[in-house]
């Protein structure tokens, strides 16, 4: 039997009761309340991440194919083995596994206390004793009180979506900086039909943000004046739902000279 019919035939129970009394009191309320969320619960069991790890980890298998490494990252041969990379990248993706469980876990809680709520509005609404007509009937409520649970499956695959941004950005940022990255160009999907883009990130799209820690910066070769720092902003895919990403430079041959003092221009010219 569906939740939908499961559902019906409680809030039928319900109103045939209601229609038997004078009035419903909190205890009855709290009672149908406690059957209601006993019911939903059983659609909401313990979250299982083996999928979740299944789905995360094939997004890591693809990132750290040939192809997905050479169109993040530009001027580096990436001196580090494959098997040094899966180990780098584990660690974030048991990370994001776990909030993944975490957050979909939370999820659930809170659309199951949303119906419970719909269904109080509903419950204030039914005549008792039989004095008139329900303004809706079971039949006519039920899709509305479960909305939040039907939903489920659409927000359940918007945090793994999200999270496997996350895991990818989080990844690519560590080779980065293990790597010696000098900088990072931003691309936002601003452009793209029905992103719900940020507008500060839309303004980053294809500027440079510098390492502040990186040798060449530190050291002269990178002008001052003008140039921003990514670790002064949040970076890809920490706001909720972002999917900008970075492509990232170790060269300073592959930077504009626009951004290079003297010292750096006579190192690029030899």
């Amino acid at each position: 039997m569906t939740l939908l019919k499961r559902v019906l035939l409680f809030l039928k129970k319900v109103q045939d009761s209601a229609e038997k009394i004078d009035v419903i009191t909190y205890e009855m309320m709290q009672s149908w309340q406690q059957e209601l969320s006993g019911l939903l619960k059983n659609e909401n069991k313990v979250v299982n991440p083996d999928p979740i790890y299944k789905y995360l980890k094939g997004i890591v298998k693809k990132q750290l194919t040939r192809k997905s490494l050479q169109k993040n990252f530009k001027g580096n041969t990436l001196n580090f083995t494959r098997a040094r990379l899966t180990e780098n990248s584990q660690k974030y993706l048991d990370e994001r596994v776990m909030f993944s469980v975490s957050l979909i876990q939370h999820n659930r809680e809170q659309q199951v206390n949303a119906t419970l709520k719909r269904f109080a509005g509903w419950l204030s609404a039914i005549p008792t004793n039989s004095v008139s007509e329900a303004k809706e009937k079971p039949k006519e409520a039920v899709k509305d009180i479960i909305k939040p649970l039907i939903r489920q499956t659409f927000e359940e695959r918007r945090v793994l979506i999200d999270q496997g941004h996350k895991l990818s950005a989080a990844v690519n940022e560590a080779i980065a900086q293990d790597q010696g990255a000098i900088c990072v160009e931003w691309h936002s999907h601003w452009q793209e039909v029905n992103y719900n883009y940020r507008k500060t990130h839309k303004e980053r799209d294809r500027k440079l943000f510098f390492y502040k820690d990186n040798y060449f910066v530190q050291n002269g070769y990178i002008k001052k004046d003008g140039i921003q720092y990514i670790n002064d902003i949040d970076g890809f895919g920490q706001e909720p739902f972002c999917r900008c990403y970075g492509t990232y430079f170790f060269t300073l041959y592959d930077i504009p000279e626009s951004y290079l003092t003297k010292k750096g221009k006579d190192y690029i010219n030899g």
